[in-house]
């Protein structure tokens, strides 16, 4: 498969910098230890999705330090899916603790 002939090339070939790929890519199935960068263009709409996109570099065998970055421009849908993923994720947050007071 191409994918997998650029991840291979880019693990293998030190002339390979970078490597380029779809933000959900990133965190399906990869393991990225190569890697000591990140840098998402884009927000997930779900932070969790994020953290399993950053967790492809902090796999078993990591030796480097890693750095991983979002980058969204202000006043966009970006913009405005952080601000609602932020809402979405604290009302999950005041549920679970109204869910912990006893009754």
């Amino acid at each position: 498969r191409e994918s997998q002939v650029a991840v291979s090339q880019w693990q293998s070939d030190d002339n390979v910098l970078v490597l380029i790929v779809q933000a959900g890519v990133a965190a399906c199935g990869l393991t990225l230890t190569t890697a000591s960068k990140m840098f998402l263009m884009e927000p997930f709409l779900k932070h969790e999705e994020e953290k399993q996109a950053y967790a492809r570099l902090h796999r078993y065998g990591q030796t480097k330090e890693v750095l991983c970055k979002v980058y969204y421009t202000k006043v966009t849908v970006e913009d405005r899916l952080l601000e609602w993923r932020h809402r979405f994720e604290n009302q999950d947050i005041m549920q679970e603790d109204d869910e912990d007071k006893p009754v």
